[in-house]
């Protein structure tokens, strides 16, 4: 088992591996190596530092099964060497300045280590070199989704459009409407959080309310009620990492089916998925400045859950 987060804002990754039962035993440098699709000299470069079983170690170290490895890596978002691969893209949209896309459940959205193929910037670069397009080396990525939210994904065909969206995410010019089902009634109807998020120390994989955390802000609105869920849709106008299931979670309200912030969620992951969708987006055009929004229907998961346990939609 792998999982990996972004450390802080500086090119710092942080891993945690669970090594396989059936591993022979051999240099870690080596598993990794075999694991990743890196060179072991491009992991020598980067490391930044390796914990075995808590215990700090050399990339030289003999590794055994069930051994635990954490492992902290400086390595440049570099996607030069994407693989394009064939999929069966969703496209919503598409113009020569963007394309946005219809990202599907459990796929990552960019590779990572350990994550090198099966990615949807993997599909995207194949995608826009069938047509014969000369992507950007991320692919034009503007943002991102986590592996297990599902929704609109938007990308750039051009430096400047490139440019362009990422200014308007960092400046809060864009519209973003998630739909997420919760653990329990919230109250009120309508609300807003502002909180502070930083990685959780305790527990490298998630991210906490802090003090001293970057200012995360979001607005809801309850749209449907059963007797322990609600039906919320979400407006962001911050995006970090993990903020709607981290805030949520804090006042007790976690995604349903979200495999780290929620309580006992396995079942209701491997029957519905973490039920967080994209929803909805809405921004002035890079080229003729119009306006436009992009909106999808809740996937059949979704349905089949809001019908399973009864939630009584508004509308």
């Amino acid at each position: 088992m792998i999982e990996n987060k972004k450390e802080n804002d500086d090119e710092i990754e942080f891993f945690q591996i669970v090594i396989p039962e059936n591993t022979l035993s051999t240099r870690v440098d080596k598993f990794l190596s075999e694991y990743s699709g890196y060179s072991r000299s491009r992991i020598s470069k980067f490391t930044y530092k390796l914990l075995i079983n808590n215990k700090e170690e050399k990339l030289s170290k003999i590794i055994k099964p069930r051994d635990i490895i954490q492992i902290y890596l400086k390595v440049p978002e570099d996607y030069t060497e994407i693989i394009p691969q064939k999929y069966d893209l969703n496209v919503i949209y598409e113009d020569d300045s963007l394309l946005i896309i219809k990202k599907p459940f459990n796929i990552p959205t960019h590779p990572s280590f350990g994550h090198s193929s099966n990615t949807i910037l993997n599909y995207v670069k194949y995608y826009l070199l069938d047509k014969n397009e000369n992507p950007l080396p991320d692919c034009g990525m503007v943002h991102r989704l986590d592996k297990d939210t599902e929704g609109i994904l938007i990308f750039a065909k051009t430096i400047e459009s490139q440019a362009y969206f990422k200014s308007l995410f960092m400046n809060r010019q864009i519209e973003k409407q998630y739909f997420a089902i919760i653990k329990g009634i919230i109250e009120p109807n309508i609300g807003e959080f502002n909180d502070k998020l930083k990685r959780d120390p305790n527990d490298r994989l998630k991210y906490k309310v802090s003090i001293s955390g970057k200012e995360a802000i979001l607005s809801y609105n309850r749209i449907g009620v059963s007797s322990d869920y609600s039906a919320v849709n979400i407006n962001l106008k911050t995006g970090r990492t993990h903020q709607i299931r981290v805030q949520f979670s804090y006042r007790g309200h976690f995604v349903m089916g979200d495999p780290i912030y929620g309580k006992k969620q396995n079942k209701i992951y491997e029957e519905y998925g973490m039920l967080l969708l994209s929803k909805k987006v809405g921004f002035i055009h890079p080229k003729d400045h119009k306006f436009l929004k992009f909106e999808i229907d809740l996937p059949q998961r979704f349905q089949k859950f809001i019908y399973d346990y009864k939630i009584d939609l508004e509308g």
